[in-house]
């Protein structure tokens, strides 16, 4: 009798042991990294929704928080925002915890986007925080700012950038409960000054690190879909640069939960309105849909709500 209590003691510690590893080596929440979601025709974004939506036409399925990240900005979308409060909205609603991440501005560099990223500021705190400050204030809607997405700059150039962010964002206790996020292809060092954020963020792209940081995303990296697709001449960033290393969605979703990263965004070329299509060997290409870049050709299609369901476990 003592034999057994001492087995089902010991079986219960092993258990235990295990669920606190699952638990460490596993992302805080998924998100995605929709780029050019501020140009996604209306037939997009109900695709996107549609992923989600329950039998009572209510956003319910997939994980109870999760993080959209998009550059605003980009290309003169006109009306910056409406995507992205569409979504909020939709899974506000719904009752979950929403986790929003703003590009200012797109690769950085020394003084190159100095007037930029303080105009984007200010409207940034003009029109989307002051629509959704009473979800902010009730820690509903989490807001992370970064003043360039894949910053190239120096430390003192970020330095720069966030303190111009920070006074264009003149509502202190506002200010107060947002994020400060640096993104970039590689580790930043932050300024040693808060700024009165909330806190500071790190934001690393590319191939899937073995590091703990607040947020990753294989952007630019292919995720592809479905696992058994040849893909082997890919172009896959909006300048038709070299294809990088790339990971099948299945191996993407098994290396990312194995990881400490706090958020893993998804991107995917459709995310930036690239169309899939296949060249005369059979191999899977991307390319720009329009050099107005409208998404004329729904770019969220159903190829891409398969990858959304597989990636975030929606049955």
């Amino acid at each position: 009798m003592k034999s057994t209590f001492i087995r089902v003691i010991l079986l219960l510690i092993i258990c235990l042991i295990i669920c606190i590893t699952i638990s460490m080596a596993a992302p805080r929440r998924k998100g995605l990294q929709l780029v050019l979601l501020p140009h996604w025709s209306a037939a997009s974004i109900e695709n996107f929704l549609s992923v989600f939506r329950d039998i009572d036409g209510q956003y319910s399925k997939g994980p109870s928080e999760i993080e959209i990240a998009f550059a605003p900005y980009l290309y003169n979308p006109g009306n910056s925002y409406k995507n992205a409060q569409d979504i909020i909205n939709a899974f506000r609603q719904s009752g979950k915890k929403v986790y929003v991440t703003v590009h200012l501005s797109f690769h950085a560099e020394k003084t190159s986007k100095d007037h930029e990223i303080s105009l984007n500021a200010r409207d940034f705190g003009n029109t989307f925080l002051m629509a959704n400050r009473g979800d902010i204030m009730a820690d509903k809607l989490i807001v992370s700012v970064c003043p360039s997405l894949e910053d190239i700059g120096s430390d003192a150039d970020f330095k720069r950038w966030a303190s111009s962010v920070a006074s264009e964002l003149s509502d202190a206790n506002l200010r107060g409960k947002i994020y400060l996020r640096r993104s970039g292809i590689k580790s930043h060092v932050f300024p040693n000054e808060h700024l009165g954020f909330r806190g500071r963020q790190n934001e690393i792209h590319g191939e899937v690190p073995d590091e703990r940081w607040a947020a990753y995303s294989n952007d630019g990296n292919l995720v592809y879909y479905p696992d058994r697709e040849v893909e082997t001449s890919l172009k896959t960033d909006c300048d038709g640069g070299n294809p990088l290393p790339r990971y099948s969605l299945t191996k993407f979703i098994d290396l990312t939960n194995k990881t400490n990263i706090g958020t893993i965004l998804l991107w995917r070329p459709a995310y930036n309105l690239l169309v899939r299509g296949k060249d005369t060997q059979g191999n899977i290409t991307y390319t720009k849909c329009n050099r107005d870049l409208s998404d004329s050709q729904t770019s969220f299609n159903s190829i891409e709500k398969r990858v959304l369901k597989n990636f975030l476990n929606i049955k």
